[in-house]
């Protein structure tokens, strides 16, 4: 009795030293845990909960070798033992090997639980057909009804995947859901874009009288990404307030970052300005929404608020603020902030260096563009690509090199290097940089094709140029279409600029219309050059009966130019009375110049 009483009196001790290590795991307090349970007797009367939490403890401090090491030698086995040793492989992403040890399990006659498939399911890395299994075993178990853990988790699978329709019956599936349901399926929607679906089921959310969390208006507000949800938005900011949730930092960024999204830098701006907390996202939140909507002066005023209010930048802060230096062209002020970086260790990182390589390319300082590209510690594509614009602008051969060098260290160039190279390549280099194109895969690439077209007719090459339409995807596509309009122009070739329009192919695109007006131009533009007052005129009737396109006002200024030029004054004056907006300098000054030219004098 008094061994009896010893072994109890050991084990409460022992239980006490597990809740201790649960609370604060660590490699060095785990191993004399584990000692201590090896010594207490043999393992055949050790109690298996005790393994447990061993395996449990090592795998949250990472040492899954250990842990399988305790699994593996377990005299006995419960079905806790499997679902902590499958959740410490399925966290750290081992998703073969928990995949493996689960099929043991069921081998050895244990029924899956809640917490086993959950744990499979929350692995990040288990794929679609894996998935499915699962969910046949959840419904065939019966687990939909015994936790929300299993069902949220499979929600969470299908949103990695995109399949938002088997969320949604995976959703309406599930008799009990918690906040983390909810929160998990308005999210996905809104990561996807249905912001009508994230919003009905936000609304769904609020109907349910649950409260709301951070977490909640975090999802919802993610999904905003267009002005047409402003509305909308400043609803949920007013629930947010009356949640008492605007003194949340996460909420406070969503917040802003919805403001953003959907246009309204002002209310951005009096957010941020009105809340009481704020950390680095939402500096960076402010001043990148300012950058992106093309004012950079107020960008960099934010900036050095944020170092007033002690606020330390961090890289992406950097980026912000160098890409606005690079936009007002101010080299003393860029350099400065430059200075920053480096006392901040950050000139090294990827994406702060080629911001500082864009900045000095733009600035017209190689030299130093080239420096800050050299001190890039993992160089990326859009860090040649930034200095290979730089190069390409005057030197073109050195902008040759870089991309030898580039091949040679194992970078892919993409379809922005071949563009930069195109822009300023010489009649030597562009065979070779065609072969090159062909060989990387980017001959069918438009918007390359439409580079080394622009880049043949540069150098005189009309007919290589004329002879790279027919590979894109269109018979006649608008784009090269434009290019051989302007071709056939510069030479003279006024006729056959005009046939163009009548070859073109309405292809399945939204920008149809923006792609004829700017075609049109051209072909106008090879009218007003050649003097062909009938077929422009033609033309310009035929924008609207043929291509149900509004002429602009750079249609109605080759026109009357046209018309002025040609003598027929008349007809400029008619035209210049009929136009639904007002003439503006340069048609006047066409009209103006034909009529001294017919006149003498006005």
């Amino acid at each position: 009795m008094s061994h009896y009483g010893d072994f109890l009196k050991h084990h409460k001790r022992l239980l006490l030293l597990l809740k201790y290590c649960s609370n604060t795991p660590s490699l060095r307090n785990t191993k004399p845990l584990h000692a201590l349970v090896i010594t207490l007797g043999p393992k055949s009367t050790q109690p298996t909960f005790l393994f447990n939490n061993v395996i449990s403890i090592y795998a949250s401090v990472g040492e899954l070798s250990s842990a399988r090491k305790v699994f593996d030698k377990m005299p006995e086995r419960n079905v806790v033992s499997f679902n902590t040793i499958i959740s410490s492989y399925s966290r750290s992403g081992y998703v073969e090997e928990a995949w493996r040890i689960f099929n043991y399990m069921r081998n050895c006659g244990f029924w899956s639980t809640q917490f086993t498939l959950g744990g499979l399911l929350s692995c990040d890395l288990i794929d679609f057909c894996k998935g499915v299994q699962l969910h046949a075993l959840i419904v065939k178990n019966g687990l939909f009804t015994a936790d929300v853990f299993v069902g949220t988790a499979l929600l969470g699978l299908y949103g990695k995947h995109g399949i938002l329709d088997e969320v949604v019956c995976a959703f309406e599936d599930m008799p009990k859901k918690s906040l983390v349901t909810w929160n998990s399926i308005i999210s996905f929607f809104g990561r996807y874009g249905f912001v009508e679906d994230c919003i009905f089921f936000f609304c769904d959310l609020v109907r349910e009288k649950i409260s709301l969390s951070e977490g909640s208006f975090v999802a919802v507000l993610s999904g905003f990404i267009s002005e047409q949800y402003l509305e909308s938005g400043e609803q949920i900011h007013g629930l947010v307030i009356k949640y008492g949730l605007d003194n949340e930092v996460s909420v406070v960024n969503s917040v802003i970052n919805m403001y953003v999204k959907c246009m309204c830098i002002c209310s951005a701006e009096k957010m941020f300005k009105e809340v009481k907390v704020g950390d680095v996202v939402s500096w960076n939140t402010i001043i990148g929404a300012l950058v992106k909507n093309e004012k950079p002066e107020k960008a960099l005023e934010f900036f050095l608020r944020m170092s007033e209010d002690q606020e330390c930048p961090n890289d992406t802060s950097f980026v912000y603020v160098i890409n606005s230096c690079a936009a007002l062209q101010i080299p003393g002020y860029g350099k400065s902030i430059h200075a920053k970086i480096i006392k901040n260790g950050l000139e090294c990182h990827v994406f702060v260096g080629s911001a500082l390589v864009d900045f000095y390319v733009k600035c017209d300082n190689l030299e130093d563009a080239h420096l800050s590209f050299d001190e890039i510690f993992d160089k990326n594509v859009v860090s040649w690509n930034s200095l290979i614009l730089g190069y390409a602008n005057k030197y073109s051969s050195t902008s040759m090199l870089l991309l030898i060098d580039m091949l040679q260290l194992g970078y892919q160039p993409n379809k922005f290097t071949f563009s930069h190279l195109l822009k300023s390549s010489i009649a030597l280099e562009l065979s070779q940089l065609h072969c090159l194109i062909i060989r990387m895969g980017y001959q069918n690439n438009e918007y390359v094709l439409s580079s080394l077209m622009n880049s043949y007719a540069k150098n005189g090459l009309k007919s290589d140029a004329i002879a790279l339409a027919t590979f894109f995807n269109s018979p006649i596509a608008v784009v090269p279409s434009n290019i051989i309009a302007r071709i056939y122009n510069r030479s003279g070739q006024y006729h056959e600029a005009l046939k163009l329009l009548s070859l073109l192919e309405e292809p399945d695109i939204v920008s149809w219309n923006t792609a004829i007006e700017a075609c049109a131009h051209n072909v106008l533009t090879a009218c007003r050059h050649g003097g062909l007052v009938e077929e422009g005129m033609e033309l310009f009737d035929l924008m609207k009966s043929n291509y149900g396109v509004e002429p602009e006002m750079d249609h109605y200024h080759c026109l009357v130019d046209l018309l002025a030029n040609q003598g027929y004054l008349k007809e400029a004056e008619k035209m210049i009375a009929t136009m639904p907006f007002p003439p503006n300098a340069p048609i006047w000054r066409s009209f103006l110049g034909g009529c001294r030219r017919q006149n003498g004098r006005i």
